[in-house]
């Protein structure tokens, strides 16, 4: 594989996006910090996950797409998908061990009902270590719930190369027509999709029908999930053409691109104007103006804590959710609340919420600082050495 160019501000930007997931799902399933009456800003950091699509195809296509461009052999496909596996699997099945061992109590208490019962689902562990448990296998996410953009990316890596050998043996017309069906895609999750799967889960959850559910939004985690994932990454490799070939590079090289970006989605999600695949593709140009910038000093985000976030950030977005589930399964034992308040049954007064978020964000930057060196790095680094060590030995035999 040749080498390229490193680009370093993409790397905060992967930790911010974790951040605000964290968030996002804390405000959601633990305690309201800032009541969507207020702003749905939070509400709509569900999108982190669809910036994490469009940065992958953008980051993928950077790394490998000369390598797929110069020639796509069994050898060179094996290479890309083990590369990713040994990136992925080892934290992924950490992670699933952990909320296992979580809902031990549960079980051993016999007091699985409601959410925690169509979470803690043991028919589902099976596709989680296939890494198929989003494919509707269950309608709803199980277990280490944010690990279904895991499964769908990973299926989302076989189809890379071809994509690249497509674009290579095509003139423009083929990235317009895709550009088309990204579009497209968006639109069926939107209008078919989203709502048959919202009002699926309404009813798994004997949510009252009187209780509205979102519309017009992407939001959904299996089945369907696969193609909001493969609409992410293929956008996200088209915005890589437009980096290689600079264009709007003067506009968002400027030093405030990035910063006036954000504002805009903020601005725009607080007044509810922006369609969720709006959002998606001005993720592009948040991408493009972090990339651009001759250095990572033009970034908001060039500091060491960010830094650190986004080398952390894989294992910061999969240790967070075992977190909350530990709490939620604890208090859930002591005070059994409600669970029409929240999805996980919890109401407290803003000061609490609030300190519950700061402490959520140490506990979960801690353990997966911890994760990322003794779990992440070694078993990566072992894995790509097993593939290595065996490429050299079948080079020898055909020497």
């Amino acid at each position: 594989m040749s080498k390229t160019s490193y680009l370093p501000g993409l790397t905060p930007l992967r930790g911010l996006a974790a951040l605000l997931v964290v968030i996002f799902h804390y405000n959601s399933q633990l305690a309201e910090v800032i009541s969507p009456v207020f702003t749905p800003i939070i509400e709509k950091m569900y999108l982190m996950v669809d910036l994490f699509f469009v940065l992958s195809g953008f980051v993928m296509y950077h790394v490998y797409g000369h390598y797929f461009r110069e020639q796509l052999t069994p050898h060179r496909f094996a290479h890309f998908m083990w590369a990713r596996f040994a990136r992925i699997y080892p934290l992924h099945l950490a992670t699933l061990a952990l909320m296992v061992l979580i809902a031990v109590p549960s079980f051993l208490t016999n007091t699985l009902e409601g959410f925690f019962a169509v979470v803690y689902d043991v028919t589902a562990l099976p596709s989680h270590i296939a890494m198929t448990q989003a494919m509707g296998t269950h309608h709803e996410a199980t277990w280490n719930t944010p690990s279904w953009s895991i499964s769908v990316e990973w299926w989302t890596y076989l189809m890379f190369p071809l994509i690249v050998v497509l674009f290579k043996r095509t003139s423009t017309w083929s990235r317009w027509l895709a550009g088309l069906l990204v579009l497209a895609g968006y639109l069926s999750i939107i209008y078919y999709f989203q709502p048959n799967f919202w009002a699926a889960r309404w009813e798994q959850f004997n949510v009252p029908s009187s209780v509205p559910y979102p519309m017009h939004i992407i939001d959904v985690i299996t089945g369907p999930a696969m193609l909001r994932c493969v609409c992410g990454f293929v956008w996200g490799m088209l915005v890589y053409e437009l980096y290689e070939k600079r264009l709007l590079q003067k506009l968002l090289a400027y030093r405030f691109s990035f910063s006036i970006i954000w504002f805009s989605l903020f601005t725009t999600w607080h007044f509810k104007v922006l369609p969720d695949y709006g959002a998606v593709f001005l993720f592009g140009g948040i991408i493009l103006a972090t990339a651009y910038a001759p250095s990572a000093s033009r970034s908001l985000l060039n500091n060491r804590v960010f830094k650190h976030i986004g080398d952390i950030s894989f294992s910061l977005y999969l240790i967070h959710m075992p977190l909350i589930f530990a709490f939620a399964g604890a208090r859930r034992m002591l005070v059994n609340p409600d669970p029409l308040k929240k999805m996980l049954g919890f109401d407290f007064p803003p000061a609490i919420a609030w300190s519950g978020l700061f402490i959520l964000l140490l506990l979960s930057a801690a353990l997966a600082t911890l994760s990322y060196r003794f779990v992440e790095q070694p078993c990566r680094k072992y894995l790509n050495g097993l593939f290595s060590a065996k490429t050299t030995r079948r080079q020898k035999a055909n020497a």
